[in-house]
């Protein structure tokens, strides 16, 4: 199924809140788009959403490669992976332990990737989805597509 529309920050934030609903329990949510796209913002207002009300300051793990969000009800897991370059440098994330608790399912656990494209000939027990943000002419505005 694909999902497809052109959205300001407040219709981002809407999406992410609608999209935040439809998760489970195992997801992993693959994040695609240029660099300064949205991704981390959207990531910012997803965890906000599931946050129960509290406010989360989310940072781009560019750097880090992985942030984790632990929270009462679950765990969000946000991995980077724009600064590597094969699955050997992969394999020193943790990504992999990461993916064998969420096939655990002790708790609401979810797993974002920016820049998943190393992971493109995996395949996961879980389910896999793909939201994509792109520019598009109005600079305030940003193309957002969802895959699942």
């Amino acid at each position: 199924m694909r999902f497809e529309r052109e959205v300001d920050l407040d219709g981002l934030e809407k999406f992410a809140g609608d999209f935040a609903k439809s998760l489970t329990s195992g997801s992993v949510v693959f994040l695609k788009g240029e660099l300064g796209s949205g991704k981390t913002q959207f990531v910012q207002f997803l965890v906000n959403k599931l946050s129960n009300g509290k406010y989360v300051n989310v940072s781009s793990p560019t750097f880090s490669i992985h942030n984790s969000y632990v929270f009462e009800n679950y765990v969000m897991d946000h991995f980077d992976f724009y600064r590597l370059k094969s699955l050997v440098d992969l394999d020193s994330t943790g990504f992999w332990d990461v993916v064998k608790l969420l096939e655990g399912r002790d708790k609401f656990r979810l797993i974002l990737v920016e820049w998943p494209e190393l992971l493109k000939d995996m395949s996961f027990k879980m389910p896999v989805c793909e939201v994509s943000l792109g520019y598009v002419e109005n600079p305030k505005l940003r193309k957002i597509a969802l895959n699942f």
